[in-house]
C-alpha cells in the first residue's frame, strides 16, 4: 500500500491547503499531455496522485487512513487468530447452543442431504446413468437396420 503523504510529497501534518497545492503541482507535472513519449507512466502517476488527493482531502477518509498507518491498527493482520467468543462467563468457549447441535448432528446431516435432493434432484453415479440418446436395439425398425 502506498503512503499517500509520500505520493503528494507532503508531511502527515499537512493542512488541506497544502494538500491542494501539492496536488495541483503534481497534477501539472505528471499530466499525460506533458509526457507524450511516456503516456503510461504519466497516467499511472496521475492515478496515484488523484487517489492520494481524494483520500487526504476528505477529513473522514483521512482519519481512517491515518489510523491504518498506526502500528497497532487492529485490521492490519487478518491472519491473526481471533477469539470470537470472548464472553467471560463462557471462558472463551462457544455458547451452549453449539453443544446441543453436537447431539443432533446426525439429524442435521440428514436434513441437509434431503434438502440437497429436493433442490438438486437425485444424482446417480455416472455408471448408473442412462444415456438419453441411445435407443435399445429392439426399438429400432427393421428397415432402418443395415
Amino acid at each position: 500500500m502506498q503512503n499517500y503523504y509520500e505520493v503528494l510529497k507532503v508531511k502527515s501534518t499537512a493542512s488541506s491547503d497544502e494538500i491542494k497545492k501539492a496536488y495541483h503541482r503534481l497534477a501539472s507535472k505528471y499530466h499525460p499531455d506533458k509526457h507524450p513519449d511516456n503516456q503510461k507512466y504519466a497516467e499511472d502517476m496521475m492515478k496515484d496522485v488523484n487517489v492520494a488527493h481524494e483520500v487526504l482531502l476528505d477529513p473522514e477518509s483521512r482519519r481512517k487512513y491515518d489510523e491504518s498507518l498506526q502500528p497497532n491498527f487492529t485490521n492490519q493482520n487478518v491472519y491473526e487468530p481471533q477469539t470470537f467468543y470472548s464472553n467471560e462467563e463462557n471462558n472463551g468457549e462457544p455458547p451452549p447452543i453449539f453443544e446441543s447441535l453436537k447431539e443432533h448432528r446426525i439429524l442435521i446431516l440428514a436434513a441437509i442431504v434431503i434438502i440437497g435432493i429436493i433442490l438438486f434432484g437425485e444424482k446417480r453415479h455416472p455408471a448408473e446413468a442412462i444415456p438419453h440418446n441411445i435407443v435399445p436395439i429392439e426399438k429400432i425398425p427393421q428397415e432402418k437396420m443395415i
